[in-house]
């Protein structure tokens, strides 16, 4: 059961840190998304969920209704503090259109008015599921997202992100990157708490980081 000490920030990975620096090689992790093996490389001083935290994170993970949470990672010692996700989507299909050109597409439409209002609608079932996962009306509320820029590896959002559970209240943020791999669609998503003082460029780094770091693994 997810209880008040672990309900924090964590939430925010079903709706859609600072330092951004890259861990050494053999911290490399691998994932599966269907019959495809992807790998990548784990950042510098986070780590994947260990203890009871394992089952949390699962339990997190299954509010999400419309991606599939392949890495959950956090800030090593705490949870649900700060932290980055890597996903893909339920309803997951190839992009056979080029990267470069799949990106500004991207980047264009995460400018339109009628794409950013569909993702508020997005966001607000978002909020409507996790409630009636965790029993509390206003446990998430999303902001209007914002268009965050786009590079040769991502096109970003931005997010303000208030989690509620009881009493306590706590603002966060949030930067999504999202890219292709091999023709895999993937959103990572970095998280921290807005008293931490860490900013959407930080998280926008450590999300583009990661994202960087994604790579096919070869068939034996």
């Amino acid at each position: 059961m997810i209880t008040k000490r672990n309900i924090s920030l964590a939430l925010t990975a079903l709706a859609l840190a600072a330092t951004p620096g890259i861990a050494r090689a053999e911290q490399r992790e691998t994932f599966k998304v269907g019959d495809t093996a992807f790998s990548y490389v784990r950042p510098e001083g986070f780590c994947l969920p260990s203890g009871p935290d394992v089952a949390l994170a699962k339990e997190i993970a299954a509010l999400d209704k419309s991606s599939v949470t392949h890495a959950n990672l956090d800030r090593c010692g705490s949870f649900g503090e700060e932290y980055t996700h890597i996903k893909t989507p339920i309803r997951n299909e190839p992009v056979t259109m080029a990267k470069p050109l799949f990106l500004a597409v991207l980047a264009r439409e995460m400018q339109n008015s009628g794409t950013l209002a569909k993702i508020e609608t997005a966001m607000r079932e978002v909020e409507a599921d996790i409630a009636k996962g965790v029993g509390e009306e206003n446990a998430l509320k999303v902001g209007s997202p914002v268009f965050g820029g786009q590079d040769k590896d991502c096109v970003y959002i931005f997010l303000l992100i208030d989690v509620q559970f009881g009493a306590e209240k706590k603002q966060g943020r949030a930067s999504g990157c999202l890219t292709v791999i091999d023709q895999q669609f993937f959103s990572v998503n970095s998280y921290a708490l807005v008293e931490s003082g860490i900013t959407f460029e930080a998280l926008k780094e450590r999300s583009r980081a990661v994202a960087v770091s994604l790579a096919k693994v070869p068939a034996p």
